[in-house]
């Protein structure tokens, strides 16, 4: 059950991730926010 949740609670942050990174890249179109947005993220 704490295997289950701890799993699901993994994938939530992958696809929330994901969806960041994604929504970063489509909102900023020139290349010096996108690097300075990854720098941040990740």
């Amino acid at each position: 059950m704490v295997r289950t949740r701890k799993l699901l609670v993994g994938v939530v942050a992958v696809l929330s991730l994901v969806g960041f990174g994604g929504a970063v890249q489509a909102a900023s179109a020139d290349s010096s926010t996108q690097v300075s947005a990854h720098r941040w993220c990740c």
